[in-house]
């Protein structure tokens, strides 16, 4: 191999390792290309989060639903049963308090025991209702958030 041989090698690789600098910067301007269409597309739905956030709505929402859940609930045959147990519960609490103040006024020893209204009842079914709720809300934001990555990647349009 001569001189020149050795010349036109090293010429054609330095050509080689320029066009594969150039293709690497290509491609590397390409997913920087992609990556900031995908950032523009995730911006676009926070702007949508934010321009369509109305508390006001949204506690109003609230509200309407927690009158008519008093409503539907006090309508029902459990929530006239429920009202109807916490009522004694709260009767009874209340005689003993009564009970044991007129017994101590009178000079008896006041040994009715205390009866404190309790809500256990309540409580049970107030985490079964969290423990429902939070599901759905789950399933509606796994949802939610499939539709959101489906967009910013690109595959679905809306």
């Amino acid at each position: 191999m001569t001189t020149t041989d050795l010349s036109e090698l090293e010429t054609a690789a330095a050509e080689a390792q320029a066009r594969y600098a150039e293709a690497q910067a290509a491609a590397q301007a390409a997913r920087d290309a992609e990556q900031a269409r995908r950032d523009e597309r995730a911006r676009e739905i926070h702007r949508q989060i934010v321009d369509g956030y109305d508390d006001d709505e949204m506690a109003g929402r609230v509200e309407q639903a927690r009158q008519e859940f008093a409503r539907v609930f006090a309508e029902s045959d459990i929530g006239r049963a429920w009202i109807e147990l916490q009522l004694a519960t709260l009767r009874h609490a209340h005689a003993a308090v009564d009970y044991n103040g007129a017994a101590t006024a009178l000079g008896m020893p006041a040994n009715m025991p205390s009866r404190p209204a309790d809500n256990t009842v309540v409580q049970q079914l107030a985490q079964i209702v969290d423990r429902a709720a939070a599901d759905a809300l789950a399933d509606e934001m796994e949802a939610r958030d499939s539709e959101r990555a489906a967009y910013v990647a690109g595959r679905a349009e809306g």
